[in-house]
């Protein structure tokens, strides 16, 4: 790669040093790297094959390396705490000073990881408090956990990494004088040097060492000044302006620097891919590979299948997630996952029904209903991972050795597909669960504790996948520190992200921090670096634009103050900004649609069977496409599992207590012959038969019981003010409908036979929503009942028996007046029909249309007003539902076709 004469032009400042045994020290690995491919670029162009590697290292690399160098040469005997040990450590101190307090932490991990992040603020900026300093609580807690945290690196004979430089400045002139540190030095990148690291230079210079600290030697630029109306078109601009001078040169070295990267890695990535790789899926794109690269790493633990391995073993020692387990069910990198795919999603269906909330790997195993659906390899796998972690307690080393064999030997993951990504993640993993072993400090642990600790250790190790050098860098503010560019962008240049908003530690007293030059300590302390950093960017490239948004979650923004005297250009003399058109809106505009009216389906065969019973009637009377998708297509939305029942399930617990209760009282004189003490105690055990009939888990039954009381306690007190006696004739009653071409099975709730001789079919509804003036429309959306007195001409009624909470009534339509309470032969509407008779007629035509319909196959969008507000199709159908569309296509024309968004055939 080829750079400018900017780029290239500092080399010779500080490659010669490099090359005569200058040590280069840089704030970064990031910027080590960098400067380590600059070398050899030099080299390259200075006619060499081979050359001698420098030392180019970070601060805290060559810290390392300094410490092994005095381990080896004996002065000093003091080990570095491992990261995992170190955290550990402070957890450990933080719960130890907490036993002796009456105000517990409530959060331990969270107090560990603030203190941690204060000891390495006090030490990098030697904000040492003094013991007679007066302090707050938190300050003082802070306190107590230093000092048992001291106590046990002194009890590890150890030295954890805040502390290492001073460490090694104690022993710093007999590294000098044996030249474990060569006589010149080279830093770059410390834009803000704490005070710990301007000690060691002070040192350095006192033991004859040359000290140079390394800066962009160019003249600061005038950044050119953009604004755009939004985050998302300032990413999407900067993506396209870095293509085009990609295009142009490809030799370029080209830098973005987001401030808040962490925060908008994906959306940032997301508009890159779409300027570069319209159209591709992010898997293809991979494949591709990408020429721009992120430097911000992410969470290990956020790696797919390191994701699935961690959720694996909790899936194995606890219960998790519903949401949980269908990943791991649909996860690509376990045992048989590709032929067993099929199963594994019914699996996961069953499941849903169900309304699983939480599950662990013993309790699948153990229900045969859903091993069923397990193959045998990734079943016997469970079994022995299982078994394995039977034991009740072992050592983080014993615990490292089982994970990684049970994960690779018994449960086949990480699988046998994989690319460079996942082949790194794997890798990475697979250290970590070895750093496991730096915890055993010769305690049992069960193995929640030790998956508890694993999943941790992930959270906390970034992980920057190594990928081949890309010309397109997309940093954060701290990665972008000492690196040069042909070209650079900085985005974010507005009052909310620049300065950059920090916070200062609590546990430290504020004054000092500010005293010591802590950057987040205090406003002036931010502005003065915030100052120098935007100078140091200023020198980065010789091209430099600064841009910002003008907007933000609808609310306009300011302009930051480094930009504020910069004239604002126009964003079309960016090269390439407005080349890259939105995919969508390209195809839009080249693409002419072409309606096609597809409204049927296949025709039903004579005699055929319809599922869904009087529901496939419903629907197809709400929105044919509806009926056709749900009872033809078989398409069923998937359910999502949640706490307790749904109203599915409380329907269900009703229906069966009625049931038993209607098939031990089968007349009203019984009901009313019943004394109170024995109506309460028989609603009782009618609830507890409905509870073991639908599998009702014990702490549901303690939640449901007084409600379910309650519930069919008032409505049997609605029973007894029939004016009319009554005989329970039939209840969950099962039949079959073969009246219109096709057959349909049906289950009729009850069936009373009147004192006065006529039959009234009730149909129990735990819902409010239940209105009989639907059965005087043309389509009549809820038909059940309808078509139970079309099929029996001995009805003399029919009626919603709602059974709902201050609610409790008969609604429907009878003969007479009277046979039930409050029911009348008529309904509210202009359109009624005013008798039995006329009520029976109606039906009847209205049933078969619907059956036509069915039988026909149609299946055109046009659904009624409400049919569209509940939906689960939406996503298949892509109807809309507003004022233009139900204008131009209103509901009942079953001409219109097949509706897109707009309500146009497709």
């Amino acid at each position: 790669m080829q750079h400018s004469d900017h780029v290239m032009g500092d080399v010779e400042r500080w490659c010669p040093h490099l090359r005569n045994g200058a040590t280069l020290i840089t704030v970064n690995q990031r910027l080590a790297r960098h400067y380590q491919r600059r070398y050899d670029e030099w080299q390259q162009q200075s006619g060499q094959t081979v050359w001698e590697t420098p030392n180019i290292v970070s601060w805290s690399a060559w810290l390392l390396q300094l410490h092994d160098e005095a381990l080896c040469e004996g002065w000093t005997d003091a080990a570095v705490l491992s990261a995992s040990l170190d955290d550990r450590l402070w957890r450990l101190a933080v719960e130890s000073v907490d036993k002796q307090h009456d105000a517990p932490v409530l959060d331990k991990s969270a107090a560990a990881h603030l203190a941690k992040a204060a000891w390495l603020i006090q030490h990098a900026w030697h904000c040492h408090v003094g013991e007679d300093v007066q302090l707050s609580l938190d300050q003082h807690l802070y306190r107590e956990w230093s000092k048992a945290f001291r106590r046990s690196c002194h009890e590890h004979h150890a030295v954890d990494a805040s502390r290492l430089a001073h460490h090694l400045r104690s022993i710093l002139q007999p590294m000098v004088d044996e030249a474990a540190i060569p006589k010149q030095l080279l830093f770059a990148g410390f834009l803000t040097p704490t005070v710990e690291q301007q000690t060691w230079w002070h040192d350095l210079t006192e033991q004859g060492v040359t000290v140079t600290l390394l800066e962009p030697q160019a003249q600061p630029v005038s950044p050119a000044h953009h604004a755009f109306l939004d985050d998302a078109a300032e990413w999407r601009a900067a993506a396209s302006h870095a293509r085009a001078l990609l295009e142009e040169s490809p030799g370029s070295s080209i830098g973005l620097i987001v401030p808040a990267l962490q925060a908008h890695r994906t959306d940032v990535l997301r508009a890159f891919d779409a300027v570069f790789f319209p159209g591709q899926n992010p898997a293809r794109i991979q494949q591709l590979e990408r020429p721009y690269d992120v430097s911000l790493g992410v969470s290990l633990a956020e790696q797919p299948v390191v994701r699935s391995a961690l959720i694996m073993l909790r899936f194995l020692t606890e219960a998790i997630p519903a949401s949980e387990v269908t990943s791991l069910l649909l996860s690509p990198y376990f045992l048989n996952a590709t032929r067993a795919a099929v199963k594994r999603r019914k699996l996961d269906r069953l499941l849903r029904d169900d309304r699983r909330w939480e599950l662990s790997a013993q309790e699948l195993i153990d229900q045969k209903r859903y091993t069923d659906f397990l193959d045998s390899g990734l079943a016997e796998g469970l079994q022995k991972a299982l078994k394995s972690l039977s034991v009740n307690k072992l050592s983080f080393r014993e615990w490292s050795s089982l994970f990684g064999r049970l994960l690779q030997k018994q449960l086949g993951w990480p699988g046998t597909q994989f690319d460079s990504l996942e082949f790194q993640a794997v890798t990475v993993l697979n250290q970590v669960i070895d750093e496991l072993e730096a915890l055993d400090d010769g305690q049992a642990v069960t193995a929640p504790v030790a998956v508890t600790e694993l999943q941790r250790l992930c959270g906390q190790r970034v992980f920057q996948p190594e990928t081949p050098r890309a010309p397109i860098q997309i940093m954060g503010r701290l990665e972008s520190h000492g690196i040069l560019f042909d070209h650079l962008w900085i985005t974010g240049m507005d009052v909310t992200q620049w300065p950059p908003k920090t916070a200062a530690t609590a546990l430290i007293p504020k004054a000092l921090q500010h005293e010591r030059g802590v950057p987040e300590a205090s406003a002036p302390n931010r502005l003065h670096a915030a100052l120098a950093e935007w100078q140091h960017w200023c020198r980065l490239a010789p091209t430099v634009v600064a841009s910002r948004a003008l907007t933000r979650d609808g609310q306009p923004l300011l302009p930051a103050a480094c930009v504020t005297g910069l004239p604002l250009a126009d964003n079309d003399d960016l090269l390439g900004a407005s080349s890259y058109p939105n995919l969508v809106e390209h195809i839009a505009l080249s693409t002419q649609l072409q309606a096609v009216a597809d409204t049927h389906g296949p025709a039903m065969v004579e005699g055929d069977h319809v599922k869904g019973g009087a529901r496939r009637l419903e629907d197809q009377a709400k929105c044919p496409f509806r009926g056709f998708a749900l009872h033809h297509l078989g398409i069923k939305e998937l359910e999502e599992p949640g706490m307790g029942l749904d109203p599915r399930g409380h329907g269900n617990l009703l229906h069966a207590a009625l049931e038993k209760f209607w098939l031990t009282v089968k007349t009203s004189a019984e009901l009313h012959s019943l004394s109170e003490e024995s109506c309460e105690l028989l609603v009782n055990q009618c609830i507890d038969h409905a509870f073991d009939e639908n599998a009702v888990e014990p702490e549901l039954r303690a939640l449901e019981q007084p409600r379910l009381f309650r519930l069919i306690n008032d409505w049997l007190n609605v029973e007894k003010s029939r004016l009319v006696g009554f005989r329970v004739e039939a209840v969950e009653q099962k039949h079959e409908v073969d009246d219109f071409g096709f057959t349909i099975k049906l289950f009729i709730d009850r069936i009373d036979q009147l004192d006065s001789g006529e039959r009234v079919i009730i149909d129990y509804k735990t819902g409010r929503n239940n209105r009989p003036a639907d059965w005087a429309l043309e389509r009549i959306e809820s038909p059940q009942l309808p078509l139970y007195a079309t099929i029996d001409k001995a009805v003399d009624g029919v009626a919603f028996a709602q059974v709902a909470q201050n609610e409790m009534q008969f609604k429907g339509v009878t003969a007479e007046k009277n046979l039930l309470p409050r029911v009348s032969t008529k309904v509210s509407g202009d359109h009624s029909p005013q008798d039995w008779d006329e009520w029976r007629e109606h039906w009847q035509s209205s049933l078969q249309l619907l059956a036509g319909e069915i039988r026909e196959g149609v299946a055109t969008i046009t659904p009624s007003p409400k049919a569209c507000q509940f939906c689960e199709l939406k996503p298949l159908c892509r109807y809309r539902q507003d004022e233009e569309s139900s204008a131009e296509f209103p509901a009942g024309d079953l001409a219109s076709g097949m509706a897109d968004h707009n309500g146009e055939g497709v």
